[in-house]
């Protein structure tokens, strides 16, 4: 597993989805029914998203060992809507898809050819 890195404010900065950092937004939003498993757009809210990328900044600086200076409200007022979409797409990647193979040929064999 590699760290990505989102670049928020012109900064490159690392990002992890780690099981911790997916675990402590599901400890964090559990009584709300919000889970990283069963992460339903129609409840969740710019809070939950923020606090997720957030973990996941934070385990990326965790496994580099390096002090994570990234706060939430840094996150609120450098992020526009617009960002939205690549946050979604740093979080959670599409799993790529995956054509079936190709049907090989059936031949028939004679005994003896």
């Amino acid at each position: 597993m590699e760290t990505s890195y989102i670049t928020i404010d012109g900064k490159q900065i690392p990002l992890r989805r780690s099981l911790g950092a997916f675990r402590r937004f599901d400890e964090r939003f559990k009584e709300e029914g919000i889970t990283t498993f069963r992460f339903d757009m129609t409840k969740a809210t710019i809070s939950h998203m923020l606090w997720l990328l957030w973990e996941c900044i934070d385990a990326g600086y965790r496994f580099r060992k390096e002090k994570n200076d990234i706060t939430l409200e840094y996150l609120e007022d450098a992020l526009e809507f617009d960002d939205l979409a690549e946050i979604t797409r740093a979080l959670m990647p599409q799993r790529e898809e995956v054509d079936a193979p190709a049907e090989t040929e059936k031949k028939s064999y004679k005994g003896g050819e």
